[in-house]
């Protein structure tokens, strides 16, 4: 698991270095010689960026030191380690499931 989350994790660091430099330079030329410009590759760079992003910062949730969480009906406003046994019967949660 952790060499799938950093494969993919590289590969959204590839795409996501490989797409904003065209992204910032297109711009710019649009910016320095106005023109009526057609976007046709530049959307498919623009959906590489966001699914680059994405795939980055949703393999966090694979990160195994996340181990505190804010749980809303864990906790009043402050943040508490998420415990199964504070959810069974008895426990410090027990209603609030």
């Amino acid at each position: 698991m952790d060499y799938l989350s950093f494969m993919l994790k590289v590969s959204g660091l590839i795409g996501f270095a490989f797409a904003v430099p065209q992204i910032y330079s297109y711009h710019l030329e649009f910016i320095f010689a106005p023109i009526c410009h057609f976007y046709g590759m530049f959307f498919l760079i623009l959906a590489l960026l966001n699914y680059a992003y994405k795939i980055f910062f949703f393999y966090y949730l694979l990160n195994r030191n996340f181990r505190l969480l804010c749980h809303p009906l864990a906790s009043s406003g402050e943040c508490e380690p998420l415990k199964p046994e504070n959810f069974q019967k008895g426990g410090k949660f027990e209603f609030c499931r």
